[in-house]
Order: structure tokens, then sequence, then C-alpha cells
């Protein structure tokens, strides 16, 4: 894997819990791009970051050559316990797999629930014998923990948190468009954005399920008097047959695709929104909805997202569809934009108030209790 903006926000999180300890973290990244359009994000306040394939891409890497790599960097560095990211790609496997041999406590990071595919017996079998090889796991929310016990981490090594942004980036930046767009109004910012408007951050992949979202706004459009438009971020293999589809569904006029928004840009987005959607038909967890909530927007959700579980409360800071029900998720569009702007204000500050616990202070807290527990031995 390659660090993200979220992964530095989690490693800062770690480092400042701690420093206080007078404990080192190092951040270890196999290359410095995948399949994600991220420009190299920076931000290395209290930590040493490593990457062990500078100038490569991930995708290109062979497995055996990363075991190798990870295992080279561990042994230099030494560590007296390892985060570690996932049990079935090659880095997590070597870097288990070391942890065991040198006596180093193995922290299973993941945000795998039950519901987001199908599972196979024999298969949940094979998974649980390399998971329950870590001493103790740091996952997504309450489903993430119940999926970790059922796989053989005793429960009370396992803790909430991982996944965590930069809660005060996107509170902080996304108030400054507000503020800028209710002193001189829109005119400054793009055009596509003057009007009212839904926002989904995404992949442009099917599982995201935007085909479903454009099926249910055509019909929202069709039901209401005065209509929002719909802004979709992201990039990804079916953008063209989703353009497509709004030709389709007559909607190509109100549907705007700026493409991959990067880091710096999307408070813009987030800023300026009325409301957020993310329609995924699975997802193991949506940071998006984090971001969103970060900024203070209402947020519309499919039941089946991860992130939903913890970060949405229905009818509280927003609401929640069945991805598979146009109608359901045509409703919620309806719903939301015929609220008042203050009603949309106090979920929307309602959200900010429930990401606030989500945040890279509880991951470097959660995952200091999972070094404490998993220095114990089960009982």
């Amino acid at each position: 894997m390659r660090f993200g903006p979220y992964h530095l926000a989690r490693l800062r999180g770690v480092a400042q819990c701690l420093a206080r300890e007078g404990v080192e973290v190092h951040g270890i990244e196999v290359a410095d791009s995948d399949l994600y359009g991220w420009k190299r994000a920076d931000g290395t306040d209290g930590f040493e970051r490593h990457c062990l394939f500078p100038g490569q891409n991930y995708a290109t890497l062979a497995p055996a050559d990363i075991r190798r790599a990870v295992v080279a960097k561990l042994d230099e560095l030494k560590p007296e316990a390892v985060g570690i990211n996932g049990w079935s790609v090659a880095e997590a496997r070597a870097a288990l797999s070391w942890c065991k041999r040198n006596s180093a406590v193995a922290i299973l990071f993941s945000e795998t629930h039950a519901a987001e595919s199908r599972r196979v017996w024999w298969k949940e079998t094979v998974k649980g014998l390399t998971v329950r090889r870590f001493d103790a796991a740091l996952v997504g929310g309450c489903i993430h923990a119940e999926y970790a016990a059922r796989l053989g981490i005793p429960s009370e090594k396992i803790f909430t948190g991982y996944d965590a942004v930069d809660n005060e980036y996107f509170a902080v930046e996304s108030s400054k468009i507000r503020a800028m767009a209710a002193v001189g109004g829109r005119s400054a910012f793009p055009q596509v954005l003057h009007a009212p408007f839904f926002l989904s951050n995404t992949r442009l992949i099917r599982r995201k399920n935007i085909h479903g979202l454009l099926e249910a706004y055509a019909a929202y459009r069709k039901t209401s008097a005065a209509p929002w438009n719909l802004v979709v971020t992201g990039s990804g293999e079916e953008e063209a047959a989703l353009k497509g589809l709004c030709s389709d569904f007559g909607i190509e006029q109100h549907v705007v695709w700026p493409g991959f928004v990067q880091y710096d840009e999307l408070p813009l987005y987030y800023g300026l929104a009325n409301a957020f959607v993310h329609p995924a038909l699975v997802e193991p967890w949506g940071l998006v909805l984090n971001e969103a909530c970060a900024s203070s927007l209402p947020v519309l959700s499919s039941n089946t997202v991860g992130a939903a579980s913890e970060l949405v409360e229905d009818g509280r800071n927003g609401l929640l569809f069945d991805p598979c029900s146009a109608g359901s998720m045509s409703e919620a569009l309806a719903r939301i934009a015929g609220m008042s702007d203050m009603e949309r204000i106090a979920m929307g500050a309602h959200s900010r108030r429930i990401v606030s616990d989500w945040g890279p202070e509880r991951f470097g807290r959660s995952f200091m209790a999972a070094i404490q527990a998993g220095r114990k031995k089960s009982g």
C-alpha cells in the first residue's frame, strides 16, 4: 500500500499519544503510488516515514519482492509492536510472520465486516487461522469488532476507531469556503457549483452504485418543483457508462462530473454542498462519510455502508436508504431537499458532533490500548 492523507493523519495521532511515553513511531509504505490518483501527501510530524519502493507503483511489484523489503526494514527498525493493515496482502503476511519470529506485538488493522460479502465456511475457517495469530486488533466500529471476534480474536483485545480522517482539516477548510460564500456569494467559485447540489465523492466502479444514484436522482427531479443538481467527484472504469446513463435519463444537464479531486480541493465541494450522498451497494467503511460529517453536512447513506452504523443516526444527522431501491434513495433525496436551511444546518452540526469521537486522537488511543492488550497473554 501507499500512504494517503488519512494514513498520515492516523500516524500523527499515534505519534502524539506515544510521544508522552518516549516511544518512536515509524510508518512504512510499500510504494508511493497505486490505483488512487492522490498526489504524494506530506505531513510527518512526530514520526518517521519509510517508503520501500520509492518512485514505483504498488500494482507493478512482485509479492516476493514486497515480502523481502518488509522483512529487511523490520529487521533494521526492530519494533516492539507493529500495526498491520489487513491479513491477505504480501506485506501484511510478511509483517505478521516477522512479529511471530521476533516476539513483537502484532496489531491487526481491519475494516472488514461480515455483511460486506457472501461468506463461505471453509474460507472463513482458513482466514481464522491467520487472524488468530494477531495479538490484538484495531477495527472500524462495532460490526467490524463482531467480525474480528468471530474470526478468533478475543473480544477484550479488539478496539474500535481505525477509520479516521483529519477531522479538523475538513471542519476548518469547509468552514472557510462557507464563510467566503456567505460574504461574497458563489460568484467566486466555479459556475457549476453556484446552484444547490447533492455531492457524492467516490470511485466510479460498480459497487459504489452511482448507476443506482442516477436512477434515483432522475426520479427525484420528476417530483421536485425546484430540484437540486448532483455533483459526482471521482474517476474510474464506469465513468463513460455512467455519463451515457445520464443521457438515457435526460439528466445530463444537471449532473456535474469534476473528475478526481485532490485532497486540498475537497473542502471546496464539501463546503458548498447542501447534502452528501453515499449510495454504495457494499462498503467496508466509507471514509467519505467521515469527511462529510467533519464538514458539517447532512449525510444520506446506503444502509450497507460500514461507517453508517457509527456515523449516521437516521433522522438526526442524515437519512439511511436501501441501495437496491431507487425509490428508497429518491425519497431520501426529496426529503432532505425539502427541509429548511435551518433543519439541514442542525443536521450538519450533529454530524460534526458524532464524527468528533472518530478522529486521529481516538485512533492513537485505541492503538495504544491494543498494544497493551496484545502484550498480555490470553487467559
